[in-house]
């Protein structure tokens, strides 16, 4: 009979050779009512990926925009709050660069950021939130990716920080991940995401 040190140092490795770990997450089920079909980012759309600080000042946000022609624009920004007939903050920008990424860049995180894409564009830009998600009217948002195209229609995917399921944890893992995988940035470095 087999003591339990040998049968770990049978079994363990066995089962790692076969392959034996996670399934991978269709990602794309965990957006909207989880049966959206998979739609790429054209290559002619412009996304815009804006973030909020979660250092703790919430009035920090860095937007990163990558335009049909390959440029990231990169800005970090502070809103101002302030007493004006509108009621809605002032942008104050801290700092801001642009960057051209390499064809093979701008693919990959197309490619990826298309998991959050709408099926569809419109002018009334319809969003679609992490599957079991609902709309906080009145919540902050840890995250927004927005698609735009020439023609004025727009999607959105917002990642609200009332949030706190598990697919909203999948989701905001694969977006710090495809953020994290861009160009060093000295606008971006400072920012707490």
């Amino acid at each position: 009979m087999l003591n339990r040190a040998t049968t770990l140092l049978v079994i363990v490795p066995a089962l790692w050779i076969s392959g034996c770990e996670r399934a991978k997450v269709n990602l794309r089920s965990l957006v909207g009512d989880g049966s959206l079909a998979a739609v790429m980012s054209h290559p002619s759309e412009t996304i815009r990926v804006s973030l909020v600080d979660l250092g703790g000042d919430q009035t920090r946000n860095l937007d990163l925009v990558l335009g049909p022609d390959r440029t990231l624009a990169v800005t970090r920004y502070r809103l101002e709050w302030t007493d004006n007939e509108t009621g809605r903050p002032k942008p104050i920008v801290e700092a801001e660069e642009k960057l051209r990424l390499y064809s093979y860049q701008s693919d990959e995180f197309r490619r990826r950021l298309s998991v959050f894409r709408p099926e569809s564009l419109s002018q009334d830009g319809p969003f679609v939130l992490p599957r079991e998600c609902n709309f906080i009217s009145d919540g902050s948002s840890k995250a927004v990716v927005a698609f735009s195209d020439a023609q004025n229609r727009v999607g959105l995917f917002i990642l609200q920080a009332g949030c706190n399921n598990a697919n909203a944890g999948q989701l905001e893992a694969e977006l710090r991940d495809v953020v994290g995988r861009l160009p060093h940035t000295r606008t971006a470095e400072p920012f707490i995401w």
